[in-house]
């Protein structure tokens, strides 16, 4: 799993585009790549606040084998907001 990070110390609530070195647009795979990672770790931690196991289990194991399915119930979140 795969996530970009930015920082972000406004107290304004605008938008953040994040880019490769030199100010590179990401393409549309690393955009990809980073909905995906987002997506799952939504659905961690809304199965997580529901006293349910998550993508990462208790001993620290990520549960690789079910990552589309947490990409999918991510996504299905992520599109109510």
């Amino acid at each position: 799993m795969v996530t970009f990070g930015s920082e972000h110390n406004s107290p304004m609530m605008e938008p953040i585009e994040l880019f490769a070195r030199n100010r590179t647009p990401l393409s549309e795979k690393l955009l990809q790549i980073n909905y995906e990672g987002a997506c799952v770790v939504a659905a961690h931690q809304h199965l997580v606040a529901q006293g349910l196991s998550g993508y990462v289990d208790k001993e620290g194991d990520a549960e690789r084998a079910k990552r589309d399915e947490f990409v999918k119930l991510g996504d299905e979140l992520i599109s109510v907001i």
